[in-house]
């Protein structure tokens, strides 16, 4: 159920793929950078994948039963796949190139209570004007220092 790789040279994920009652894995500062074989483990529920190389997380959008997701300190761009994640309740994207948060908005779980780090990203005017105070005004805690 708990797998810590945190600090390996892990690059390719595949072989985790059939590890499917894995509920919490850590792979912080590894080298992972396709995360496409994580797809299949539906009983993730704390997920791990800061200080790497990724810049595609399309491979968690059937990731559901996630409540923590820390995927700070990569390249990611595109959130798209953080919509239908409405389990969350702890979210760290910070450190990375998101300019639209408007994903966050789509994904009605992410609401009172949660925490959503979004600190060091690029974020756009419509992001910082209007979608930050709207996470806010659903009782969302949301962290952000340009």
């Amino acid at each position: 159920q708990y797998l810590y790789l945190s600090g390996n040279s892990i690059s390719e994920l595949s072989a985790l793929s059939a590890m499917t009652l894995l509920t919490t894995l850590y792979l912080s500062g590894s080298n992972v950078v396709n995360i496409d074989g994580l797809s299949g483990l539906t009983n993730l529920a704390t997920l791990s994948l800061d200080t790497n190389n990724i810049n595609d997380m399309s491979g968690l959008s059937g990731s559901t039963g996630l409540t923590h997701l820390n995927i700070s300190g990569n390249t990611i761009s595109n959130i798209t796949a953080l919509s239908g994640l409405t389990n969350l309740v702890d979210l760290d994207l910070s450190d990375n190139n998101i300019i639209d948060v408007s994903p966050l908005l789509s994904n009605g779980g992410i609401d009172d209570g949660d925490e959503v780090d979004l600190r060091v990203n690029p974020l756009s005017d419509e992001s910082k004007d209007t979608h930050i105070p709207v996470l806010t005004l659903r009782g969302v805690t949301v962290y952000y220092t340009p």
